[in-house]
């Protein structure tokens, strides 16, 4: 069955360490909310915003602090990418094996009696993994509840399609069988035009039947979140002082000043990604320099502190374009073959090529080189170690930095094109 199932997807998976996850005291309302619907009738969860408001956090959360049966994490800009639509079931099949020894075992007589028992349309994966094993009382759920959480559906390859037909089987499958299944299902995406389509279809469906399906939009810059992202910024700085302490040789005065806190946890303007990209990038090195040129970008920019929330990703694009320029100029163009590789493969599930060695050999460039080009890049990416760059390659902490890179209008001298 491990040929069926998307690698490092699940929400415990060491390839997602250290996942993003909300701070103890932020996002505290829809985490109640969830809590609430979870235990509640709900059957169907949908969760959407746009990029970088946190709703991954929160999934992380969620799956920490519920009896979850199942999760997958989708990401396109992974290595490997984990958004391989034709695994989306199996995966989360695989997941509740483990979790439930009556799964396992209809799953285990299922492959036995039928190798080719997974390999099968959508449609028919999900009605022999997700509704035949009730219906037909072959696995007994017991009183609890299956969480399955789907996070970055948005990211899913082969995109509307399949997306699309992903959602229609789940609501279908309420709607048809809800008292004979045991599953609770929990969606976040971004708002994409296809994915909004499908909400308002299953709006319609379920308007005689309320209970079983909720949806909740987080928007960029909402109350509770620029609260939130104030309490996370305190929280970080705080631990970057702790952390650094010959930066600060006068440990009496306040770093950063009520000013400066105040631009930037304005600047965020509710967008967790610009937050935890800027606390990132100042606990590197030099924090206090680093945030004197973070509060000058904002002072600088011409959209602030005009209406961000009409372009929220203004002063993110600000940031990044920032940290692309600390890289060498002699470097430079290897950064950005070494980006547009990783996108190549990742557009294209190259799994067996994502090894920064393997990358390094295909581009001719040498391996220390590499890492002197990505050196400047360590708030926004990670890169293996070299003793594991045979196998593993470069991953962004956020789909937003693969956006802005391969946009040109938003990245302009950075942009990146595909190698």
């Amino acid at each position: 069955m491990v040929k069926h199932v998307i690698p490092g997807a699940e929400f415990n998976s060491a390839a997602r360490d250290p996942p993003p996850k909300c701070h103890p005291d932020t996002r505290i309302q829809i985490r109640q909310d969830l809590h609430n619907r979870i235990d509640g009738a709900t059957r169907l969860i949908w969760i959407h915003g746009p990029a970088g408001v946190g709703k991954s956090a929160i999934m992380q959360t969620i799956a920490e602090t519920v009896p979850t049966c199942a999760t997958l994490f989708f990401s396109r800009s992974s290595d490997p990418p984990r958004n391989d639509s034709k695994k989306v079931f199996t995966t989360l099949a695989y997941n509740l094996a483990i979790a439930n020894d009556g799964y396992y075992r209809y799953i285990e007589g299922r492959l036995s009696k039928d190798p080719f028992f997974l390999e099968k349309s959508l449609t028919e994966q999900f009605h022999r993994l997700f509704i035949a094993p009730f219906i037909d009382n072959l696995v007994a759920a017991g009183r609890q509840q299956w969480v399955v959480i789907l996070d970055g559906l948005d990211e899913c390859k082969n995109e509307q399609n399949d997306q699309c037909r992903i959602v229609d089987l789940i609501g279908d499958s309420i709607l048809r069988h809800a008292g004979a299944t045991p599953f609770i299902w929990v969606i976040a995406s971004r708002p994409e035009d296809h994915l909004m389509a499908a909400l308002r279809k299953l709006n319609r469906n379920f308007q005689d039947r309320p209970a079983e399906f909720w949806e909740r939009g987080i928007p960029v810059d909402s109350d509770d979140a620029v609260q939130d992202i104030e309490r996370y910024l305190h929280a970080e700085f705080t631990k970057i002082r702790e952390e650094s302490p010959r930066s600060f040789p006068n440990p009496t005065s306040p770093w950063p000043s009520d000013g400066d806190f105040l631009k930037i946890a304005k600047a965020s303007s509710g967008l967790f990604v610009f937050a935890s990209t800027v606390t990132k990038y100042v606990s590197v090195d030099r924090p206090a320099s680093r945030l004197k040129l973070i509060v000058t970008l904002i002072d600088q920019s011409t959209v602030y502190p005009t209406s961000i929330s009409q372009k929220p990703f203004s002063l993110l694009d600000l940031l990044y374009t920032q940290i692309m320029s600390d890289i060498p100029k002699d470097l430079l163009p290897i950064a950005k073959s070494l980006l547009g590789y990783y996108r190549l493969i990742n557009m294209r599930s190259i799994n067996p090529l994502s090894g920064l060695v393997y990358a390094c050999n295909v581009l001719g460039l040498c391996q220390d080189e590499a890492y002197d080009a990505l050196r400047k890049l360590h708030s926004v990416l990670t890169c293996p170690p070299p003793e594991a760059a045979e196998d593993q390659g470069i991953e962004y902490f956020h789909a937003s930095f693969a956006d802005f890179l391969f946009d040109y209008s938003r990245s302009q001298e950075y942009h990146t094109m595909k190698v």
